[in-house]
């Protein structure tokens, strides 16, 4: 009898950690708002004359759209925005960000810091770029997509998809 008593209490117990594990995993899971972004170029070329990380004369940037409305990323029309994009530790600011014709956040930054950042890893490899920041209701948000470093004059390991090159936001 005390068997019985004991096995029911033992399920009682069990249910309830479930339920609670139920309930509370899905707020942990939740809490980061997952972004789609597009990186544009797909392709970096590094070279003789892009190998530079100081006095580079670049008109061109790395642009990232990102979708989240810049109203709910950005106060002051992107003046005032914490945007970052980062590879595992490593983050640079965004140089420039502002909204795109569906009044989605873009931001800009320096093609010498991003091929920068990579450079120590190595040429003619793929990497995950993430851009994060921080909603004006204080909740982070990020997306990741690829880039390729290459050597000049090498061919990518795979076809870049896309007219924006090998990310995946071309493929889906």
């Amino acid at each position: 009898m005390k068997a019985g008593k004991k096995m029911r209490a033992n399920i009682a117990l069990l249910s309830a950690l479930s339920l609670a594990a139920f309930y509370t995993a899905p707020t942990a899971a939740w809490a980061d708002e997952v972004v789609e972004i597009a990186i544009a170029p797909g392709v970096l070329v590094v070279d003789a004359e892009t190998d530079c990380t100081e006095d580079c004369d670049y008109t061109e940037s790395v642009t990232v759209h990102a979708g989240i409305a810049l109203a709910d990323a950005c106060a002051d029309g992107g003046q005032d925005c914490s945007v970052d994009l980062c590879y595992e530790a490593t983050c640079l600011a965004a140089t420039a960000v502002f909204a795109d014709s569906r009044g989605e956040l873009v931001a800009k930054f320096s093609i010498p810091d991003v091929i920068a950042m990579l450079l120590p890893e190595g040429v003619n490899a793929y990497y995950d770029l993430t851009l994060q920041g921080e909603t004006l209701a204080g909740e982070q948000f990020s997306g990741t997509d690829e880039i390729y470093l290459k050597e000049y004059s090498t061919t990518p390991a795979k076809e870049p998809i896309g007219p924006l090159g090998p990310g995946t936001h071309a493929s889906k």
